[in-house]
């Protein structure tokens, strides 16, 4: 029972880290370069980089309280 427990967190595990994955190229490949080429402004930018990171870490914690109920 332990191994398919073990796996069963495995897979959760490595579906977060693809979703956090697309979170963060999304924001890459998206805003950043809108900010560079002066489509949006910079600050924008960096606010949408930290909402971004915020997104990435709830994501990541969903995990720990999906196991709590």
């Amino acid at each position: 029972m332990a191994v398919v427990d073990a796996v069963d967190v495995a897979r959760a595990a490595r579906r977060r880290a693809l979703e956090n994955f697309g979170f963060s190229a999304l924001y890459n490949l998206l805003a950043a370069p809108a900010a560079i080429f002066g489509l949006i402004n910079p600050l924008v930018a960096a606010i949408a980089m930290s909402g971004s990171s915020l997104v990435v870490t709830l994501n990541a914690l969903r995990m720990n309280w999906e196991a709590r109920r």
